[in-house]
């Protein structure tokens, strides 16, 4: 018989008192605050990826002229372009800092908090 260890089965084993029998669902949300530090940087930034893609930009509702594109507008459409990592890391190229970040776990049965935790990295 081999010394690795044994898969243990899908039913509760009934020698660990502690195991849990039912399924738990779990929402895990990530939350990133920023500040828009040079707003000339976000709008060239959100111009360059509209007009490397038109279509992608169109899609998300932006056509030409992209001269008239709001800030909230060249956010938008730069969080559609990159995730959470790529924020952090071209954040300072693209005019823009991450300023806190906060995790949040509930349980989806009855939206307990199991889980928060919140890292303030730069304050306004």
């Amino acid at each position: 018989m081999s010394d690795l260890p044994q898969r243990i089965p899908a039913a509760c084993p009934s020698s660990l008192p502690y195991a849990t029998c039912t399924a738990t669902r779990v929402t895990i949300t990530d939350t990133r605050q920023i500040a828009i530090d040079d707003p000339g940087l976000l709008m060239l930034a959100a111009w360059r990826i509209a007009r490397a893609d038109p279509q992608h930009a169109a899609a998300l509702g932006y056509a030409e002229p992209w001269l008239s594109m709001t800030e909230a507008q060249a956010l938008t459409l730069l969080l559609a372009d990159m995730d959470a990592s790529d924020l952090a890391e071209r954040g300072p190229l693209i005019g823009i800092r991450v300023i806190a970040t906060s995790t949040l776990a509930t349980r989806t049965s009855d939206d307990a908090t199991i889980y928060e935790d919140e890292t303030v990295l730069d304050g306004d």
